[in-house]
Formats: C-alpha cells, structure tokens, sequence
C-alpha cells in the first residue's frame, strides 16, 4: 500500500506505528506541519519515509498566537485553513491508498475537512476524552473527524465509548485494538544495578514514572505521597520531560523529599527498557488516559504497577490481582497502595506477572498490528473499487 500517514506531535506513538508500517513492506509518505522543534526527530530519517512539511505560525498548536484572544483565534483558523489546503494539495499530486490519520482535533480534522478518503483515524485518547469537553470549537472538530473517518481505531474500550458517544456513531463503529507494545523489547529483564547506582538509588525501593512532566498526569500526587510516614526509603525516577519540570523540582524540596526524586528528563525510545529495569514499582497518577503506553511497557516488563482509579486503567488493572488503584490525586490514597505493595515482596511478584500476562494478551503490537493491517487493506481495496 501507499500510505499518506499525517501527524503533527512526532513522538513514541508515530515512531511505533510508522516502523511498523515500514517493516511491513509499505510505501509511507509522512505529511506534517511538526513546528515544535527546529528539526524532525531523529526517527523520521531513520525509517527513510518520504517527507511534506510545511510551517505554519499557530497551528496545530496555537504557539506563536496573538496575545488578544480573537485575533488569536482569527489566527489559528487562517493556518488551519492553509493546512486542509495543503492536504488537499498533496492527495491531489500524488496516488495513496489510504489516509491515516492521528489526533482528532489537529491532523484528523484537517484531513476530514480537506476531504481525504478512504481515511484512518487513530485518536490518542485526549483528543476525544478531554478536549471537547473545555469548548465547542474541539468537540466540532472531533466530530468531524469521526464521522468523516471510514476506520476509526481506538487503544481502549474507554475511548472507543467516548467516540461513539461523542459523534454519535453506531456501536460497531470503532475498533478497539492497543497496537503499539513492543512485546519483543519489553519483557522481564535482570535489574539495573549500574544504572540505580549511577542515580545513586541503589539501596532504595525505586518508584519509576515514564509519564510527561504534564498537569494531566499529577506529577504532585506522587511527590506528596513520597513525603508520607513509612515511605522514607522509597525513591521516585521520573523519565521524561515537559512544561512543569522546574514547578516539581521546586515541589519536591518544598517537601523536603529533593534527594529522592530523580529528574532523568528525555530518553531514546530504545532505552526506556534500561529505566523500567531499574525500577521496584512503577506509578502512573494521570487523570485522564486511554490506554496508557507507559503503564503497558511497564506491565510488560514484568513490574508491580500502581495506577490511578480511572475506566482506561481499570481496563488493564484489576486492583489487588494484575495491580493496584488508588483514588485519582489522592496523596494519601496513593501511599497507603504504596505501603502495601512494599511489604509484601511475594505477592507483589505475583500480581506484576499477572500483569505481564494481560499486556501481552490483549495489546501486544506483534498480534494486534496485523490485525489493524487487514482493516486497512480492506479499506484500501474497497477504496480502489469505487
């Protein structure tokens, strides 16, 4: 197939799914308007795709707007409205199969509304879950893009929900398939002593995060849980980078616990095995979430996971069997889970492979990627009869 494969953000989620449209044999042309860095990432070349970018000065993410909120929005609409142009542009030169499309609000809309077809749509989970609720204008677009799509796919019945719902969609509207757990490189491996030493965590119980320094994933609760009674031993690793980095660090010598946390910032995809080795437990405290790669990768690798009581992880985490909840930005709630987990070395264990068992059972990108291949093909061939 020829794939027009458009995305804006760039990141693990795209690297994951355009290495495996390439290592499946097909011909993938990226389309973007990626402005948050100077270069594209370093994978982009890598997979040696065929490249369109185009800079526009607000969208997909609105930086470098006006200050004055209706020129700002006369602003975003201006660039939006150039992207769809650009889409359309690029369908015309060009002869693709399919349409695939990430992010609802952003790449999905523009190429509903430039009038791609037959189109893919993969939203991410926040697209659906969370933006259309703050205003109208993302709910528009979300809808547009969902009922525009002809293959809508989702990493969780939660979101799934939420999509049908939000368009109004019929119930077998949209397929539910996790495809971006790399099985094969996140499995049990032995712990990374060197690398608890090189971060001078070696003797203490290691809680590990790979989760953006972002407010929906409630870096706080975290912190403030650490600074509990019995959790004095406990450290916390943050992998990962983002706007909130300097107000954590300020949070966590406010809380006395400074020495215990540990600011890793970015790593290579391809080394975040290296940071869950390290781990004791691993803890994700979002507040919103599909299906959450991170929390997965963890499962997978075979460690305890604690995780906030929210439908997308109660979809992964029965409490007490495959992991444990805690009340979303409960501080409290999270140490007593923590508590738990670390007094009881033998259970934990059990629980954590329990775990790694229903990651690679239901989301594994080996069993489920060929799946949403076929899908694709089908679209594509039905497109080609038209």
């Amino acid at each position: 197939m020829n794939i027009l494969y458009l995305s804006d953000i760039l990141n693990v989620h795209d690297e994951r799914l355009l290495s495996q449209f390439r290592a499946a044999g097909h011909e993938v042309t990226l389309l973007t308007f990626f402005h948050r860095a100077p270069e594209l990432p370093k994978f982009v070349a890598d997979l040696g795709l065929k490249v369109i970018q185009e800079k526009f000065a607000t969208y997909p993410d609105g930086a470098g707007a006006s200050k004055w909120r209706l020129i700002r929005a006369v602003e975003y609409r201006r660039d939006e409205a150039r992207a769809c142009l650009k889409v359309k542009e690029v369908i015309y030169k060009n002869r693709f199969d399919v349409v695939f499309a990430n992010w609802a609000l952003t790449s999905g809309y523009v190429a509903a509304h430039a009038g791609a077809q037959p189109l893919a749509l993969f939203p991410w989970g926040s697209d659906i879950l969370v933006w259309p609720k703050l205003h109208r204008g993302f709910a528009e677009r979300a809808v547009k893009a969902l009922r525009t799509a002809n293959l809508v796919v989702c990493n969780s019945k939660t979101a799934a929900e939420e999509a049908k719902k939000l368009a109004r969609l019929r119930p077998d509207a949209v397929e539910v398939l996790p495809i971006e757990l790399d099985g094969g490189k996140f499995e049990p491996r032995p712990r990374n002593d060197a690398l608890r030493a090189e971060l001078g965590v070696a003797d203490r119980f290691v809680i590990i995060s790979t989760r953006p320094l972002k407010e929906m994933y409630d870096h706080p609760t975290l912190l403030a849980a650490l600074s509990k009674p019995g959790l004095e031993n406990a450290a916390v690793v943050l992998v990962g980078d983002g706007n909130l980095r300097a107000d954590l660090e300020k949070r966590a010598t406010d809380l006395k616990v400074a020495d215990r946390v540990k600011f890793v910032g970015m790593v290579e995809n391809g080394r975040i095995p290296e940071y869950l080795a390290m781990g004791d437990l691993y803890v994700t405290c979002s507040r919103s979430d599909s299906a959450s790669l991170g929390l997965l990768e963890a499962m997978a690798m075979g460690l305890p996971c604690v995780a906030s009581d929210i439908p997308a992880n109660r979809e992964w985490i029965l409490d007490g069997q495959s992991g444990w909840v805690f009340p979303v930005a409960k501080p409290d709630g999270l140490a007593e889970a923590l508590l738990k987990v670390i007094s009881d070395e033998k259970n934990r264990q059990e629980v954590a492979l329990r775990g790694r068992a229903i990651a690679l059972a239901r989301a594994d990108a080996r069993k489920n990627f060929p799946r949403l291949l076929e899908k694709i093909e089908a679209l594509a061939k039905a497109g080609r009869t038209r």
